[in-house]
């Protein structure tokens, strides 16, 4: 059936609607609506055969892959965001800290003994239970660089903690030459009364943000006491222990300098029940910022799953110094992997935690998909290191834009350290996938913007997105020369990696005038006459659209001329769609974007392929259901299955490593559009969502809006909007 999109101007004769604060009421059946979070705790009631069976856990900068071997012994790896080693380009680019080995005399968790692993995502922890009633509780302080490990019994138990570094001498020189790295050893600091500590010192001196760069943990436990430099043992039975690892990275030059900072971060015993009760806090108001629960079947149901323990494992990882790494975030694993010699020939290689493929550097291409959904999500405070770490480059980056191109502005490369570079690209360069693509400023712009849109944060507009837009924006109008007509020629200008310098690539064009028309629309109290001027005469020269016809109907084209050659699988022209939002629902020309995306010529799924989200916006509810279903089963972007990963949200490898973080980030973003979608001043309730599934959701939109809607058997039980800039919900009918 064609679909026809009423607007209703009277929603609450549709459903019950309400505006305005969210009372003592709402707030109560919030709660109970979080109730449901539980069915989707991860339980198992086995121990597990290696890294691979692990369960993540973190507090935003430090992240753990925990799991019990069949022997007995409990395991994790520590992950942090800003572990770099010399070259973090390098597939040994963001090291682990370390192994940590909890060994409990009788193995009362070994196969046989063991009861249960449970991770309860209300309260951010790991439970283990064995015979005699053991039970180990894990959890990363969400407000201190310290873990824990809680253990109770109710026999008296005797406890080894080993630490277990993946940088020994040993373990350096077994490394296979196919992984070219040259990594040193962990130091390990002696002389520490019942405490093990360690650090490793990165021996770059020629990059600045590498210059003495140090991390490292110290460990220490209740009744434990230093056995040997990297082992504590109990020093009688116990029937109650805390262990306690602070974790740090500073600069500091000298290891006693490293040592006294992590020092000074470690938490006095009699805190932590009064840190466990804050941290508790922290998770709970984090799973009231917003929720989406889907029923309905099965499908449904697995949907669900994926988009919360995605939105959690994000969380475990995103709040540290630089961005969510997208080939593995801080959650890599042991593996064996077929790597390819100077011959190309494959072999089969061991691995640890230290590798990943694609390396450290960070692809915006595969990075922006983590954090697209924490808008909607309210994530708010997640996003803020994605957007510091580029805005920390700019300074560096103007000057070498001006260095290469005789040109000022802002042009971030698709692929960078976390300190940037820029890629060799000019005109008579050679081409590439990476040269002479330059959308990631105005990808970045764009999610600025919406994040302003959405929190109201002046401060932010003023100190941050307006310096990058304006910096952004004069790179294009200095970079590129004009035509006759006095309009600019973006040439040579790759569209994405897939067409290499294009000319007037459509990617480009929309990401211009898009973030140009909606800096337009910023208030006066925050754009100068002088700023809007600007915009405005940036705005008369931008090139048009390319357009085209495919199978005698008109589409957007890919570019105004290309070399023909596909260089790699994706849709250029679907960038008018998404992340420009061009065209859409209640946007003019919505049949020619339709035919656009019917008649695209890739369709594959999973990984870093996101035509779901141009399939929600169109209002295609069909293609989006079927491919978020795809997406969330565990299928890879050959359509095959993925890996023996036992997490349910560990993804991937798809193009990259796993975890795969944006194949995970594109399945939260494609299930928010479904749900909502901001148009001017309208909210589109379910807009592209299947009728037959119920769902209750909270998600924030533009205008400092929250939404809750509540879907059930075909009709609407409930909808409310509290809104600081009265925008109107809308619903989206077939």
């Amino acid at each position: 059936m064609k679909k026809k999109y009423l607007y209703n101007i009277a929603l609450a004769f549709a459903c019950l609607l309400s505006i305005g604060h969210i009372n003592a009421q709402s707030t109560k059946a919030d709660a109970e609506v979080l109730k449901r979070l539980d069915n989707y705790n991860v339980f198992w009631n086995t121990p597990s055969g290696n890294s691979k069976g692990s369960m993540p856990i973190g507090n935003g900068d430090i992240g753990l892959n925990v799991w019990v071997e069949k022997t007995g012994d409990l395991l994790f790896y520590i992950g942090k965001s800003d572990s770099w080693s010399e070259n973090p380009s390098t597939t040994e680019g963001l090291l682990k800290i370390g192994r940590m080995r909890l060994h409990i005399n009788g193995n009362p968790l070994k196969e046989g003994a063991f009861s249960s692993q449970v991770l309860d995502l209300r309260t951010g922890t790991i439970t283990i239970k064995g015979n005699n009633n053991l039970t180990l509780k894990v959890w990363v302080d969400a407000n201190h660089p310290v873990i824990h490990v809680d253990a109770a019994s109710l026999q008296p138990d005797e406890y080894t903690l080993s630490f277990e570094s993946l940088r020994t001498p040993a373990i350096q020189a077994a490394k296979d030459s196919l992984l070219r790295s040259k990594l040193h050893i962990d130091d390990i600091i002696a002389n520490q009364p019942n405490k093990i500590a360690w650090v490793y010192q990165n021996q770059n001196k020629k990059t600045p943000q590498l210059t003495n760069l140090k991390f490292g943990a110290i460990a220490q436990g209740d009744g434990l006491v230093t056995k040997d430099e990297t082992t504590l043992v109990s020093s009688s039975p116990q029937k109650k222990s805390n262990i306690s690892i602070t974790v740090a990275t500073n600069n500091e030059p000298t290891i006693n300098g490293w040592q006294q900072i992590a020092l000074s971060k470690m938490r006095d015993a009699t805190l932590f029940t009064a840190d466990y009760e804050a941290h508790k806090r922290w998770w709970n108001a984090f799973w009231n910022r917003s929720w989406v629960f889907l029923d309905g079947d099965k499908d449904a149901e697995t949907i669900t799953r994926a988009y919360i323990l995605q939105r959690f494992v994000s969380a475990c990882a995103g709040r540290g110094n630089y961005a969510i790494k997208y080939n593995g975030s801080i959650f890599t694993m042991d593996d064996t992997l077929l790597l390819a010699d100077k011959n190309k020939m494959k072999h089969p290689v061991a691995v640890n935690g230290d590798f990943r493929s694609w390396g450290g550097s960070y692809w915006m291409q595969n990075t922006r998909h983590m954090y697209w959904p924490m808008l909607a999500a309210g994530d708010f405070d997640l996003l803020q290191p994605f957007f510091n770490m580029y805005l920390n480059m700019v300074p560096g980056n103007k000057e070498a834009v001006k260095n290469m191109y005789g040109v000022n502005g802002v042009c971030f490369a698709e692929t960078s350290p976390f300190y940037g570079l820029v890629a060799e690209a000019k005109d008579d360069s050679k081409p590439g996938y990476v040269q002479h693509y330059y959308t990631q400023s105005l990808e970045l712009l764009a999610m600025m913007l919406d994040y302003y849109n959405y929190s109201g944060d002046v401060d932010f507009a003023k100190t941050k997105l307006l310096p990058l837009a304006d910096d952004a924006l004069r790179f294009f109008t200095e970079r590129f020369k004009k035509d006759a007509t006095g309009k600019l020629v973006f040439y040579p200008d790759n569209a994405m990696e897939t067409y290499w310098k294009a000319k007037n690539p459509a990617t480009d064009i929309a990401g211009f005038t898009y973030i140009i028309k909606t800096l337009l629309a910023l208030p006066d109290n925050l754009v100068s006459t002088q700023r809007r001027s600007t915009w405005q005469q940036y705005l008369a020269i931008a090139p048009d659209l390319p357009m085209g016809t495919k199978n005698g109907k008109p589409v957007i084209a890919v570019a105004e001329q290309t070399d023909s050659i596909r260089h790699n699988t994706e849709n250029p022209e679907l960038y008018t769609i998404f992340p420009f939002r061009v065209y859409g629902l209640n946007k003019p020309d919505l049949q020619l974007a339709k035919n656009t995306f019917n008649e695209r010529m890739i369709k594959t799924v999973g990984c870093w392929h996101h035509d779901i989200l141009s399939a929600a916006l169109l209002g295609e509810t069909e293609a989006a259901k079927n491919e978020l279903i795809k997406i969330c089963s565990l299928k890879n972007a050959k359509d095959k299955k993925d890996n023996d990963f036992r997490f349910p949200a560990f993804w991937g490898p798809g193009h990259d490593y796993s975890p795969d973080e944006d194949h995970g980030g594109v399945l939260q973003n494609a299930l928010q559009l479904m749900l909502l979608q901001c148009v001017g001043n309208d909210v589109l309730l379910l807009p592209a969502f299947p009728k037959q599934w119920n769902v209750n959701f909270k998600l924030h939109t533009e205008g400092q809006s929250t939404v809750r809607v509540e879907w059930k058997d075909g009709k609407m039980v409930s909808s409310a909007i509290e809104t600081a800039s009265g925008k109107k919900l809308k619903m989206v009918n077939e």
